[in-house]
């Protein structure tokens, strides 16, 4: 699992979840990283879920090994792919799978996992916010509060 240094909170919980390793990319060189983490191949699933950030696609590239897949599931706000060279996909046979977890399908996947309590997912939970703070629960998640970081967050109504 990749992240910026911001992440810190977020790439630890990933380690504790099973993440076989996690990359600081604002301190470690991903693709390097990448490299010697898998002796050289490149990994064998990319799961992008980056929302609006368009070079996570490029990097999945790079990122995968020859015969690799790729899982494209952060929408990027129907924005171009600078640098984005379709022949790599070709090349390196790329296997490239989309998915959307707003469908019910999804809801429903996720609701058994919730309820398989096979996962601690209320240690991801990091905030409640009344409705009336609905700026605020933006900004957190934006990063834009200094010295606070939201992994999951909730709006409460009033009771």
């Amino acid at each position: 699992m990749t992240g910026v240094a911001a992440d810190a909170r977020k790439l630890r919980l990933a380690r504790e979840f099973g993440a076989d390793a996690t990359i600081d990319v604002d301190n470690e060189d991903p693709q390097q990283r990448i490299q010697e983490l898998t002796g050289r191949r490149g990994a064998d699933v990319v799961l992008d879920i980056s929302s609006y950030a368009v070079e996570s696609v490029t990097q999945a590239i790079d990122f995968v090994r020859t015969g690799g897949t790729i899982v494209l599931a952060g929408m990027k706000g129907f924005k171009e792919i600078p640098g984005f060279v379709s022949d790599k996909i070709v090349l390196k046979e790329i296997t490239l799978w989309e998915a959307i977890g707003v469908t019910r399908t999804g809801y429903a996947n996720a609701i058994r996992l919730l309820e398989s309590r096979k996962y601690d997912i209320a240690r991801m939970h990091t905030h409640d916010f009344k409705i009336e703070e609905a700026e605020l629960a933006i900004r957190t998640l934006a990063r834009e509060i200094p010295g606070d970081e939201s992994i999951h967050s909730c709006l409460i109504p009033e009771q």
